[in-house]
C-alpha cells in the first residue's frame, strides 16, 4: 500500500515537473514562434507551440501564456488584415477574464488584449471596453507598483486614446515610468518580461510623430544600448542622423 502511494506522490510530482518546463522561458519560446510565423507566413509554428502549451491545464501560468499567445496570433492577423484579430483578441480577453484570482501580470496582459480589440468596436461598446482595460491597467498597477507592464498598458490605453476624449495626454509620462522598472521585480523564468522594449518603441514613435528630435536623438541612443539588435531603433537612428 505506501509503495502504490508512494508511486502515486512521485507520479504527481512528475506531471507537475512537465507541466512547469512547459511554461519555463515560455515567453521567449512564443516570440521566437510567432517571428517564425511571420517570416514564413503561416501560422504553424506558434499553433504548435499552442498546441503544447495546450496540453499544460494544471500548472498555473498557463492560462497567462495561452492569453500571451492570442495576443501575438492577433497581432499577426493585423498585420494580414484578417477579421481574425478581433476573434483571437475575444478568445484571449475571456481566458484571463474568466481566471479567478488573477495577479498583476494577469491583469495588464488583460488590459493590453482589451485595448487592442477596441479597435474593432464602436460607440457604447468602445467605451465600455476602454473602461474595462483602464480598471485592469489600475489593478495591475495597484497589485505591483514595480510592474512596468502596468504602466506600459497605462500608456498605451491613453496614446490610442482620441485627444478629443482626453487622450495623449499622460502617455509619454506613463511610458517614461515603464523604463525606469526593471523587466522583473526578481528574475523567474515562468513569468513575462516584456514591455520595456515595447515602450522604447511606442516613446520613439511618438516623439518621432510629434517631430520632437531633442527627445527622440536621446532615446534612441539609450534604446540601442539596451536593444542593439532592434530594427525599429536602428531605422530611426539612421534616418535621423
Amino acid at each position: 500500500m505506501k509503495t502504490r502511494i508512494m508511486s502515486l506522490l512521485i507520479s504527481s510530482v512528475c506531471m507537475a515537473c512537465l507541466a512547469q518546463q512547459k511554461v519555463e522561458g515560455i515567453q521567449a519560446k512564443i516570440d521566437f514562434a510567432i517571428e517564425t510565423s511571420i517570416e514564413s507566413h503561416n501560422l504553424r509554428a506558434i499553433n504548435s507551440l499552442e498546441d503544447s502549451l495546450n496540453c499544460s491545464k494544471a500548472n498555473p501560468y498557463t492560462s497567462y501564456w495561452q492569453a500571451y499567445i492570442k495576443l501575438q496570433k492577433s497581432l499577426y492577423y493585423m498585420g494580414q488584415h484578417s477579421d481574425s484579430a478581433q476573434v483571437t483578441l475575444t478568445e484571449g480577453i475571456k481566458i484571463l477574464s474568466d481566471k479567478e484570482n488573477c495577479t498583476t501580470e494577469d491583469f495588464a496582459l488583460l488590459a493590453y488584449l482589451q485595448i487592442m480589440s477596441i479597435r474593432y468596436l464602436s460607440g457604447l461598446e468602445a467605451g465600455v471596453m476602454s473602461q474595462k482595460a483602464a480598471n485592469n491597467a489600475r489593478k495591475a498597477i495597484q497589485a505591483d507598483e514595480q510592474n512596468l507592464r502596468g504602466w506600459f498598458v497605462s500608456a498605451m490605453l491613453d496614446y490610442y486614446t482620441p485627444k478629443q476624449f482626453g487622450g495623449k495626454k499622460r502617455c509619454e509620462e506613463l511610458w517614461m515610468k515603464a523604463l525606469e522598472l526593471p523587466e522583473q521585480r526578481m528574475p523567474n523564468p515562468y513569468l513575462p518580461s516584456w514591455g520595456k522594449e515595447d515602450a522604447y518603441v511606442m516613446l520613439t514613435t511618438y516623439y518621432k510623430e510629434l517631430g520632437n528630435n531633442k527627445k527622440l536623438l536621446p532615446l534612441i541612443e539609450k534604446a540601442l544600448k539596451e536593444y542593439p539588435q532592434n530594427e525599429t531603433f536602428k531605422k530611426y537612428a539612421q534616418n535621423t542622423k
